[in-house]
């Protein structure tokens, strides 16, 4: 139990100064792998924290918060934390340490819950999908999909972006769905092939992707609608395999569906 002022400051002064788990302003949050890895202060501040709730409930739990404004600490369940790219949360379960007692939320049955970004932030380079969630977490940043955090912290609003930006995904990997459904509307001929741009240089998502180092000695480069080609052409210039496919410009490319 925290009893004093001092008491609690050394543990604000454990979480700024840990170098495991992601620091916010606000609290620590960590995985619950980095359990042993913490100083022991912060340790046995948990197992404090955990008592008050296994006295009479059973806990469940993947992320703990460490609160710096309060001496209180938060149990966060993510079922699907390994699985999901951007998993929901499911419960909270707030320990208040100063009144000994806690408080459980469940989100589970909710349409619009909390859901994580860069996961790798809460783990270790060791744990097993590290590589998976830091690579997801690149191509995000690239992509421009992890700007204005503080509009995609919930789900449905984190769907509404990805739709706008027409991006799905398959596991921890980002796709760009080709049938998407649409509105029926009249059709309107649409001389597709005036719009091509004859340029001289890289369009901007590929030489962001460039700059963000997406590109690797194994990538290949498919331009779908690739008009004039010149993208298709820069690749294959810098060594990569690169191909495309334009209904206008470059019809006889073969495609595999």
């Amino acid at each position: 139990m925290i009893t004093t002022a001092q008491e609690f400051n050394q543990i604000i002064f454990a979480c700024q100064n840990s170098s495991q788990g992601k620091l916010l302003p606000g609290a620590l949050y960590i995985h619950r792998s980095l359990l042993p890895l913490l100083e022991p202060s912060l340790q046995s501040y948990e197992q404090k924290a955990r008592q008050v709730i296994e006295e009479t409930n059973e806990l469940f739990f993947t992320l703990i918060k460490f609160h710096l404004q309060q001496p209180k600490v938060s149990y966060l369940l993510y079922p699907e934390f390994d699985t999901d790219p951007h998993p929901k949360l499911a419960r909270s379960t707030i320990v208040d340490l100063e009144q000994q007692t806690y408080t459980q939320h469940f989100y589970d049955k909710r349409e619009n819950p909390p859901i994580l970004h860069r996961k790798e932030t809460f783990v270790t380079d060791n744990y097993p999908l590290y590589p998976e969630f830091s690579l997801l977490t690149r191509y995000e940043v690239a992509l421009g999909l992890l700007d204005n955090s503080h509009l995609i912290g919930t789900w449905q609003e984190w769907q509404a972006k990805l739709e706008r930006q027409g991006i799905a995904f398959s596991g921890h990997n980002l796709i760009c769905p080709l049938h998407t459904p649409v509105k029926k509307q009249a059709k309107i001929p649409i001389a597709r092939h005036k719009a091509a741009l004859n340029r001289k240089s890289l369009s901007r998502p590929v030489r962001l992707a460039l700059e963000a180092k997406l590109f690797t000695p194994d990538t290949t480069f498919f331009d779908y609608g690739c008009g004039y080609g010149e993208d298709i052409k820069q690749i294959r210039q810098r060594g990569l395999i690169s191909q495309g496919w334009d209904p206008y410009y470059y019809p006889d490319t073969e495609l595999c569906t």
